[in-house]
């Protein structure tokens, strides 16, 4: 029998990906991409949610990516979806790099707290995120202002 179909964030409208070219997320195919909710240009107010939706870090599940950034941009909340790189052409490294390239673009485009959400894999990539940096800069600010974990693989 043919394995179900999973669900999976839907591909990239051209004027999306046309948003983020030339930055880190979107050097190529096989780089992350952050897609802004349609809200995020004239968002007002200070800050920004990263939503990381879960998949077991093999797909990022269309429930818990544009959804929950279009719940927070009706609630005043800036916030965009990572489609960070998976298995098994990537491992979570990568995945920790692309959040915190995200992070770091936001900080330069954005005023205010950059804080991640993820559901699933995703918050246990926004939990490795902080860990692998006190690893690696212990006693350092951490490049998140908040963490919101929601159901997390840890």
């Amino acid at each position: 029998l043919p394995a179900p179909r999973r669900p999976c964030v839907p591909p990239l409208a051209p004027s999306a990906a046309q948003r983020f070219m030339g930055t880190p997320l979107a050097a190529s195919a096989a780089a992350a991409v952050m897609e802004a909710a349609p809200a995020l240009a004239g968002a007002g107010g200070h800050g920004t949610v990263i939503v990381c939706p879960g998949g077991n870090y093999e797909f990022l599940s269309c429930l818990e990516g544009y959804p929950v950034t279009e719940w927070l941009a009706r609630h005043g909340l800036a916030a965009a979806v990572l489609r960070y790189r998976l298995l098994p052409s990537h491992g979570l490294d990568e995945a920790l790099d692309d959040l915190e390239d995200a992070v770091t673009l936001l900080r330069r485009l954005r005023p205010g707290p950059v804080v991640a959400m993820g559901f699933s894999a995703g918050g246990h990539l926004v939990a490795s995120l902080g860990a692998r940096h006190e690893e690696r800069r212990p006693g350092t600010p951490q490049p998140l202002d908040g963490q919101v974990l929601v159901y997390p693989g840890i």
